[in-house]
């Protein structure tokens, strides 16, 4: 028995250990995500809105985009000229001038623009004048401002005695609101407007600092304060260029400007 055992074949040395498979295809993904995010934080970038033209602070950088509706806009323009408001009229005549060069290119050829002066009374300094006609600035308020306090029935009577008009009627104040004669109730305000036939009421107060009374919101909930600088012409434009496009349903937006090319090197 012993003579039929025969040495085995040598067993050879131990082999190199071998990865799992697969092992080398998952580490791939991650190594280009670590590439990516290397290239990410050292490739040269712009910051686009620290390039950005900031936008105009004149009404003429801007423009009214968007659809209206069939009607034309009669707009009034009525400015306070009581004492509590003479240190704005020079920025307000300042801010007319500049809007009545802007309405052109923005209303339409047959909207029309008056403008109203009141305190005490009131007075037409222009009247109803269609867009497309509009050849000259305003005339230069000369009142002077008035002590006797400030109404508002004056301002609607002058409106009642404009020529008539087939376009929507849109009273425009520039006013602190300190009136004598504020409707008592919403009701009551809505019943002045629709007697002077006038569509819509706004309210600009020149300054963030003045207190406008709470019976105006009473009288015109529609009509909130929208409030800007009054000593700066171009902000107070920009606030009249803000209530139109309010009332004609549409939105003020920078104009697009083109870009200017880069001038090549002279070799």
């Amino acid at each position: 028995m012993p003579g039929l055992l025969r040495p085995g074949l040598p067993l050879g040395a131990p082999g190199p250990l071998v990865p799992p498979p697969g092992r080398r295809r998952y580490l791939w993904p991650w190594l280009l995500l670590l590439l990516l995010l290397v290239g990410w934080l050292v490739w040269p970038r712009h910051d686009h809105k620290a390039n950005a033209a900031p936008p105009s602070k004149t009404i003429n950088g801007w423009t009214l985009a968007g659809a209206r509706g069939p009607d034309c806009l009669r707009l009034d323009l009525a400015v306070d000229d009581s004492g509590s408001m003479l240190n704005f009229s020079s920025a307000r005549d300042a801010a007319l001038s500049q809007l009545v060069a802007w309405l052109p290119g923005n209303l339409r050829p047959d909207d029309e623009v008056a403008v109203i002066d009141f305190a005490g009374v009131a007075s037409v300094r222009n009247p109803p004048t269609r867009v497309g006609q509009l050849t000259q600035r305003p005339a230069v308020d000369v009142s002077g401002g008035s002590a006797r306090g400030t109404l508002l029935d004056p301002v609607f009577d002058s409106v009642s005695g404009l020529p008539p008009t087939r376009c929507q009627s849109a009273l425009v104040l520039m006013s602190d609101a300190q009136l004598d004669d504020l409707p008592a109730n919403a009701a009551a305000g809505r019943r002045l407007l629709l007697d002077h036939s006038t569509h819509a009421v706004r309210l600009l107060v020149p300054g963030r600092a003045i207190v406008v009374p709470p019976e105006w919101t009473t009288a015109f909930p529609e009509a909130p304060p929208a409030r800007f600088d009054g000593y700066d012409g171009s902000a107070t434009a920009l606030a009249f260029g803000r209530t139109i496009a309010d009332l004609t349903g549409q939105n003020l937006v920078p104009k697009r400007v083109a870009a200017t090319p880069t001038p090549r090197a002279t070799p």
